[in-house]
């Protein structure tokens, strides 16, 4: 991730339209952050389905659900 983030730092640097680079960088970061959030919902919404159809054990629920919980926080 930090090393993504010092590639996109030096290919805006070479961006010779004019752009505020700072700017753009805050933006990719904002919709990256709203990705990775709507794919936690996505996963979150799956792992219940599974445990509604009895496809997963009430262990592995809670120890996938609880990734999830973890991955969420970090993002705050």
């Amino acid at each position: 991730m930090l090393l993504e983030t010092y590639q996109r730092r030096l290919h805006y640097n070479d961006n010779d339209e004019g752009q505020d680079v700072g700017l753009e960088l805050a933006k990719r970061a904002r919709l990256e952050k709203y990705m990775q959030r709507e794919v936690i919902i996505a996963q979150r919404q799956e792992l219940f389905r599974l445990r509604r159809a009895h496809n997963i054990s009430d262990i592995t629920f809670y120890e996938v659900l609880r990734e999830i919980d973890l991955k969420e926080e970090s993002l705050r």
